[in-house]
């Protein structure tokens, strides 16, 4: 009976045991469970976060690139206006300068006709022949006395004025003594 006994506690131990080590099992499963399930996570939690920079930059450079085209419309606009503005004040300076202007030489022009009466003219005012273009008067001094000592071209200036081209052409061929004397028959210039 002892051995009996002795053999159920032997069985008991050895079920306690099996249970024991079952339960062991189980937690350590269950622990193994857990850990997986939390290591999953972590690398769910790694991608999900890499994706989530992955998008973040994306959007910044989309953002950076709309905000730098943003700016760029913003400074044509800006330049565009300011550049009216200026075209506009410019255009008001040069239109009142262009009146000035004219004005001067309207005034001018009203006054080469009078030259050969001023007081500092040096020819006989009925001597002089008034053309304008492209010089403003021709000089046959002498001619009202009846003797002609020289044809003299004037061209008349104020201020800083200076030749226009085709007045300075017109100089360069008196003075290069390239004038000649034509006298033309009305029947020829007709061609009868």
């Amino acid at each position: 009976m002892i051995a009996l006994i002795v053999a159920g506690v032997v069985l008991a131990l050895l079920a306690g045991a099996a249970g024991g080590i079952w339960l062991w099992l189980q937690r350590a499963l269950k622990k193994a469970e857990v850990d997986a399930q939390k290591l999953a996570e972590a690398m769910l939690d790694k991608k999900v976060q890499k994706l989530a920079i992955e998008r973040l930059n994306e959007w910044r450079t989309l953002e950076e690139k709309a905000n730098e085209r943003r700016t760029h419309i913003l400074a044509e606009n800006l330049a565009h206006t300011q550049f009216e503005k200026w075209k506009m004040s410019e255009e008001t300076r040069i239109r009142q300068d262009a009146i000035v202007r004219s004005e001067a030489i309207s005034k001018g022009k009203q006054v080469e006709h009078f030259v050969a009466f001023m007081t500092g003219f040096e020819y006989a005012p009925r001597d002089a022949r008034f053309l304008g273009s492209p010089i403003d008067l021709v000089v046959f001094d002498g001619l009202a006395d009846g003797n002609v000592k020289e044809v003299v071209f004037v061209e008349i200036k104020s201020g800083k004025s200076q030749l226009t081209k085709r007045e300075q052409l017109v100089k360069d061929a008196i003075e290069q003594k390239r004038v000649s004397w034509k006298q033309i028959r009305l029947e020829d210039a007709l061609g009868v």
